[in-house]
């Protein structure tokens, strides 16, 4: 089931990309033509002129739609900036046997990177692209800082096995992990030729597989402390997302499907990140 996870975003990634291919190897065969003119169409000239007038103009308004209205669009490096948190039984509020996992929320940072966006246009050749699906490559970085004093331990059994609490005061200290995510999201853009006056809403699937976590401290002492370990947690994710918002500010919500740590070796914890895409589609 994990597999077909990251399967299927990608299948669907690749087959936009043949059918976009195929489209433009279509068109390229379709200006390759020959004319020829018997004599016996001489006596029509008058009558042919007239047809091949109404033809040709035809001919150019079709290209000047095809110029104008694009089926498929790619964008590269697109940034959202936000917050990465997790909820505890849907609360953000930790329970008091999950205390030591209680942030500062203006420190627990979360920045996506959309490496490639390809989005794909639903409606016909030449048609608005008002609706769309979109899929690409990402990066995920959440960064969760705690209030609690701790370290963490690394290859232990389990999450609570890893926190040790025999250290110094700490100035502060954050889990951080980073994740390749794979979305497949359906797409509304109400004004697609003009996107700073378009209103957009987006809602999809986004699979998140594990790259590589630590955990980052730095002393009352200054002294600093990065150990790198997974520290149990999930290395598979799925989180269901919703983007919305007006021309270049565009908000973004992601929720787990799955825990933040690997199940009995850890908290039962959803992740979820929000925040504002900087660098717009």
């Amino acid at each position: 089931m994990k597999s077909l996870k990251l399967l299927l975003p990608l299948l669907f990634f690749f087959s936009l990309q043949l059918s976009a291919q195929e489209e433009n190897d279509n068109k390229k065969k379709g200006t390759n033509f020959k004319i020829e003119i018997n004599e016996g169409d001489i006596d029509d000239h008058d009558h042919d002129h007239d047809h091949d007038h109404d033809h040709d103009h035809d001919h150019d308004h079709y290209d000047d739609g095809d110029k104008k209205v694009k089926r498929s669009k790619i964008r590269f490096g697109m940034l959202d900036l936000g917050i990465s948190s997790y909820l505890a039984d849907g609360d953000l509020n930790m329970p008091d046997e999950y205390s030591y996992m209680d942030q500062r929320l203006a420190k627990s940072i979360n920045v996506g990177i959309q490496a490639i966006n390809l989005k794909f246009g639903l409606a016909g050749k030449n048609n608005p692209q008002v609706v769309g699906i979109s899929t690409g490559v990402r990066f995920n970085m959440v960064h969760y800082s705690f209030e609690e004093n701790f370290i963490l331990d690394r290859d232990q059994v389990d999450f609570f096995s890893a926190i040790n609490r025999d250290v110094e005061e700490m100035k502060n200290h954050r889990l951080y992990a980073s994740y390749l995510a794979l979305p497949v999201m359906l797409e509304l853009n109400t004004n697609p030729s003009k996107s700073s006056k378009s209103f957009n809403l987006a809602v999809g699937y986004v699979y998140n597989l594990l790259l590589g976590s630590n955990h980052r401290s730095k002393a009352e002492s200054d002294t600093k402390l990065k150990i790198k370990d997974d520290y149990n947690l999930n290395k598979n994710i799925g989180m269901l997302e919703v983007r919305a918002g007006y021309g270049p500010v565009n908000f973004y919500f992601q929720y787990g499907l799955d825990n933040l740590f690997q199940a009995e070796k850890g908290p039962e914890l959803t992740p979820i990140n929000f925040g504002i895409n900087l660098l717009p589609r």
